[in-house]
């Protein structure tokens, strides 16, 4: 399991995650046993390393044999490479969106059995070469089947917080109920009516973490806490440990671009001091 953030705000858009990554077994009577939790997965990703654009995933870490982190390199290196006829002077984040469906279709085609009872989300963030505001799409997979057409997650024009993964923290802290809250609604034999009135009253119990006009450290600042809430918010259940390790953060913005916040080194730095292009 996992849990990343996204924070969209005018000045910036902040991606942040743990580190866990887990492998599990489904019984024959439908529980999912965990065989390991390591603390060092990558779910942050610097998609392109001239352009304002960052990722994050959630859900299946791996397709067979294949990890998401290699995977998400692998497409960085097309869009750089120019394979793809991908244009950095007249990109759109839409673009970059579609052409990262298109590639992780044909990888969990290539490299992994289907896979039942588990998805995959992958959040791009970043500015189109034209526009002013950024935006935030998602590629998405459930039960093997990919959504398509993707999804316009936090258009320019919004400010949001968005997360995926292990989030049952963040939507009682953010929205004020746990999301079996509607599962509840529905066994008792409310109608739709009733239930669409419910959601609206909802809205007036959500937390408001962040403005418009929020500073980028600020945003930074917010999603950072709303990672580490449920890390330890997970470290107190019954069951293992399925959040946890470093948070990665990283932002970009219209004039600075992408930047580290703080992330993992999986070597020293200070042994590897002419190398500049480790674990990104």
């Amino acid at each position: 399991m996992t849990v990343c953030v996204a924070i969209k705000v005018y000045d910036c858009i902040v991606f942040a995650a743990d580190s866990a990554v887990s492998t599990s077994f489904v019984t024959q009577e439908g529980l999912n046993v965990y065989n390991n939790v390591w603390k060092h997965g990558i779910k942050v990703f610097n998609l392109h390393r001239k352009l304002p654009i960052v990722a994050m995933s959630a859900g299946l870490a791996n397709f067979g044999p294949m990890s998401v982190t290699n995977l998400a390199k692998d497409f960085r290196s097309e869009l750089m490479d120019g394979s793809d006829n991908f244009s950095p002077d007249s990109y759109t984040l839409e673009d970059v969106s579609k052409r990262a469906l298109s590639f992780f279709k044909n990888a969990y085609e290539n490299y992994s059995q289907h896979v039942e009872g588990f998805s995959f989300g992958f959040w791009i963030g970043g500015y189109s070469g034209n526009k002013k505001q950024g935006e935030i799409w998602k590629i998405e997979m459930t039960d093997g089947k990919w959504h398509n057409p993707n999804q316009l997650v936090a258009p320019e024009t919004d400010s949001r917080v968005l997360w995926g993964g292990q989030t049952n923290a963040i939507y009682r802290l953010v929205l004020g109920y746990d999301p079996q809250i509607y599962q509840i609604l529905e066994s008792q034999k409310l109608d739709d009516d009733q239930i669409e009135n419910i959601q609206k009253e909802l809205l007036n119990i959500q937390t408001p973490l962040i403005h418009s006009s929020m500073p980028v450290q600020d945003a930074i600042n917010v999603a950072d806490f709303l990672v580490e809430m449920t890390k330890k918010y997970v470290k107190y259940l019954p069951g293992a440990d399925t959040v946890g390790g470093d948070t990665d953060i990283a932002t970009v913005t219209k004039h600075e671009g992408f930047k580290w916040i703080s992330r993992k080194h999986y070597y020293s730095r200070h042994l590897n001091t002419r190398d500049t292009d480790h674990a990104t």
